[in-house]
């Protein structure tokens, strides 16, 4: 009769041969799982070696659910099976399903709406008809199949934008946009520039941080960047252990085709604009910066209330006084130019164009202005604001 030792023996070298099975068939590989999708692999990997932990799995499994993932893993047709077969014929083949499994936690908290944005341009119409429960709602989990079938790499797309319909982004655009160059922001922005341009921006945090791109694919004529940093300092218990580290911090970059504007999600803007700002700056090679939307249009509402009274437009409201700085003069001299109040300034703002330049374009550059308004004059407008 066997003994308890060697039962034991016999169980334990079962548990190996099985994690070493399992560990054979995962597809792509561990780093796919636990790296750039951010699952408990190893957990995970010992719960699906728990046969009780296997049986409820493939029991929570909808019959549709059922039969797609018969049709992927054992690859012959389902129909001639009943829910019940398929369920027992997949039971005795575990190592066919790790992979799914796998998919199966992934599919937890995911948005509908970021797997069938994903799902919609990839999988045929036929399977995109199976998994449709009613009107436009789908089976997420039966997609996440389906799609981990055709490219495990479209997990990835779906885990970002997923994190794209989540977030709050906010708007910049660029100031001063040059010249478009003749390739395109797309043709530009390559995997190993960007990962040139993050590997300059460390170098100048100089931080012992490492910021790696974690996936770039365009959607709608948008290119999206998906940059993970460390940020601060944390803790997390494992195994009754505390393990110290850092947070992730991820930096969502969301650029217009033309480079000109993006869209910025990232518990540190800075880190995120500093990155924009290097990567705009390598395509149009020329310094570039990125400003607030919101900066942006104040300062054009400013720009076009100022040009109105200069150029009298409103009868009622004129430009009298100008008091600004030239980037054409050294030493940060400030210039203040008055007219009469009944005179138009346009003329002696185009007269100095050639030696300062357009001083109503740069409103940074301008400290004060004052007007009449109505035949009265108005204290100085944006006193320490334009700046």
């Amino acid at each position: 009769m066997q003994s308890e030792k060697q039962w034991r023996l016999k169980r334990m070298l079962q548990m190996v041969l099985n994690n070493e099975v399992l560990m054979a068939k995962i597809h792509p590989n561990r780093e796919f799982w636990e790296s750039h999708l951010e699952m408990p692999f190893d957990r995970l990997i010992q719960d699906y070696q728990d046969a009780k932990i296997r049986k409820n799995w493939l029991d929570s499994l909808s019959g549709r659910q059922l039969g797609l993932l018969f049709d992927l893993s054992m690859k012959k047709p389902p129909h001639e099976l009943s829910v019940q077969q398929m369920r027992k014929t997949l039971t005795d083949f575990p190592e066919e399903l790790i992979n799914y499994f796998l998919v199966h936690h992934f599919n937890h908290a995911k948005l509908e709406a970021a797997i069938t944005e994903i799902a919609k341009p990839i999988l045929s119409a036929e399977t995109m008809a199976k998994l449709l429960v009613k009107d436009d709602k789908y089976d997420k989990k039966g997609l996440l199949f389906a799609l981990f079938k055709a490219d495990p790499e479209l997990l990835k797309h779906v885990y970002h934008f997923d994190k794209v319909q989540k977030k709050g982004f906010g708007s910049f655009v660029l100031k001063n946009p040059p010249r478009q160059p003749a390739t395109s922001f797309k043709e530009f922005a390559t995997e190993d520039v960007v990962r040139a341009a993050l590997k300059s921006h460390d170098e100048e945090q100089n931080d012992s941080f490492e910021t790696h791109l974690q996936g770039l694919f365009y959607h709608e004529d948008r290119l999206y960047l998906f940059i993970r940093r460390a940020s601060d300092e944390d803790l997390l218990l494992s195994s009754n252990r505390i393990v110290h580290g850092h947070k992730s911090d991820w930096i969502i970059l969301d650029f217009a085709a033309n480079a000109n504007q993006v869209n910025l999600c990232a518990k540190c803007s800075n880190q995120g604009l500093k990155i924009a700002d290097r990567l705009v700056s390598s395509y149009f090679d020329k310094d570039c910066s990125f400003i607030n939307m919101q900066d942006y249009n104040f300062a054009a509402q400013v720009k076009a209330f100022l040009r109105s009274c200069a150029s009298e437009i409103d009868k009622e409201l004129k430009l009298f006084e100008l008091k600004f700085r030239s980037a054409h003069l050294k030493n940060n001299t400030h210039l203040i130019l008055t007219t009469h109040p009944t005179d138009p300034i346009a003329e002696e703002l185009e007269a100095l164009h050639q030696a300062v330049g357009d001083i109503l374009d740069n409103i940074a550059m301008i400290d004060s202005v004052r007007v009449v308004f109505q035949g009265k004059k108005v204290p100085p407008l944006f006193k320490d604001r334009c700046g």
